[in-house]
């Protein structure tokens, strides 16, 4: 939150420990740990009593900019994802290697762990990548307008909006290669709107 971070027990509801860092921040596997970006580098707490560990520092350019997210995907190897880049840090070496899409600002972007793929959606296009490795999978052009891209088990919700005809359009694609599985025209609406799923 603004405010910090807060590590609860879901169960008790009991606060296990607060952090004075931002957004954002996510958990290792084995829920000892605590990862939070700061500028361009990666800091590591011990989640159970908020102690600064160590820092992996220079983890790539630009990585708190543009809607940073962080996923701590294997013991050793950390993803973080913004709308420009992403970078593949391993925790043990410290060593990262970043992948960037040309100069194109991203409106949405997502890791998805089950497949390892990112997506990345910008104004009319939905790339698939693979997260390690960096190669483009599937790329689709679109003749309207993207504006949220949605994860979900089955695939990947994206909502387009065609201001001529005044529509949302919502579709599911596979993460496989971005097969259309349903597709969905909604009413015309006006004013901002959110998407949860």
């Amino acid at each position: 939150t603004s405010n910090g971070a807060f590590y609860y027990n879901i169960q008790t509801g009991n606060l296990i420990c607060e952090l004075s860092v931002y957004y954002p921040v996510t958990l290792s596997p084995d829920n000892q740990q605590i990862v939070s970006i700061e500028n361009n580098n990666l800091n590591i707490y011990n989640a159970l009593t908020g102690k600064y560990i160590r820092q992996i520092a220079n983890v790539g350019t630009q990585i708190d900019y543009g809607d940073p997210k962080i996923y701590w995907v294997e013991p050793d190897r950390i993803i973080t994802l913004n709308r420009f880049n992403w970078c593949i840090v391993n925790t043990e070496t410290g060593k990262s290697v970043q992948y960037k899409k040309e100069d194109t600002r991203a409106i949405n972007t997502f890791y998805d762990h089950a497949s390892g793929r990112i997506v990345i959606a910008s104004e009319n296009d939905l790339d698939l990548y693979d997260a390690l490795n960096g190669n483009l999978i599937k790329s689709k052009t679109f003749a309207t307008n993207l504006q949220f891209v949605i994860p979900s088990g089955k695939g990947v919700f994206v909502f387009e909006n065609d201001y001529e005809k005044i529509t949302n359009v919502v579709g599911l694609y596979s993460l496989s290669d971005l097969s259309l599985i349903k597709k969905t025209i909604d009413p015309p609406f006006f004013g901002e709107t959110s998407i949860y799923w």
